[in-house]
């Protein structure tokens, strides 16, 4: 999967012409600015699944241009605000912030009905897999975690760059995550989804993994109360928010 990231550049005050970057300045700025807790690279995608790096924070996102104040820019959507809404990275978390916009961000929840009051975010923390609505237009956020170089590639403008990998690939996830959506990596720091988190640990020198619920869930088919810890073995089958998974050590 490529990702895709609008490139905001800096203007001098008063001078309204962009400031044009060299293609090895524009590698630069955009390699270090995605680089942070974990080497974490965060990312959007939409219903069609085009990703859009975020690339710094705080990234703004509405109808108005790149050139306005926005880092991902919808024109053609005449329902959302000029700004709409941000992401934020705070003390290594992630937050969603409404913009006053006019028609409302909302996020995905089970115990609401979505586009309701009760689903409309002022600020919100959200994680890996959360889904969130600028009005009726659907992102889910991501996070995925490297340890591998990442090679960036811009056009000559430097407007929009290109992430993907180098010829060195990350190392193969000794435990994936499987639905019917596709398969999810999980590394040695753990996974957080949308209703859970798993974390590995070393328990009498053996790699034990242990998922933590946010919502009542059940791991083939015993019911789990929310906030508890309980330990995950290869081929496991559980149900968090309505989704099935599969679980399974490489």
């Amino acid at each position: 999967m490529k990702l895709f990231g609008h490139f905001r550049k800096s203007e001098p005050e008063g001078d309204t012409q962009k400031t044009e970057l060299t293609d090895s300045e524009a590698r630069r700025r955009q390699k270090a600015s995605l680089i942070h807790e974990d080497d974490e690279k965060a990312y959007l995608t939409d219903e069609s699944g085009t990703a859009f790096i975020i690339d710094h924070f705080p990234f703004y996102i509405g109808r108005r241009s790149v050139q306005e104040g926005n880092d991902l820019s919808l024109p053609d959507i005449a329902e959302i605000s000029g700004i709409h809404a941000s992401i934020t990275f705070e003390n290594g978390r992630y937050f969603l912030c409404d913009q006053n916009s006019t028609n409302g961000t909302f996020t995905a929840r089970e115990d609401c009905e979505l586009f309701s009051e009760e689903s409309r975010v002022e600020k919100e923390e959200i994680h890996d897999g959360v889904r969130f609505y600028l009005y009726r237009t659907k992102f889910t956020f991501h996070v995925d975690i490297r340890s591998s170089q990442t090679c960036l590639i811009t056009d000559q403008n430097a407007d929009t760059l290109m992430l993907d990998q180098c010829d060195d690939k990350p190392d193969a996830p000794p435990a994936v995550i499987e639905t019917k959506d596709g398969t999810v990596p999980v590394y040695g720091n753990g996974y957080t989804g949308e209703n859970f988190r798993i974390e590995r640990s070393n328990v009498r020198n053996r790699t034990v993994y242990f998922i933590t619920f946010t919502v009542p869930a059940d791991i083939e088919g015993e019911s789990v109360p929310a906030g508890e810890r309980t330990e995950l073995f290869s081929g496991c089958h559980f149900r968090a928010g309505g989704k099935e998974h599969t679980f399974i050590i490489r």
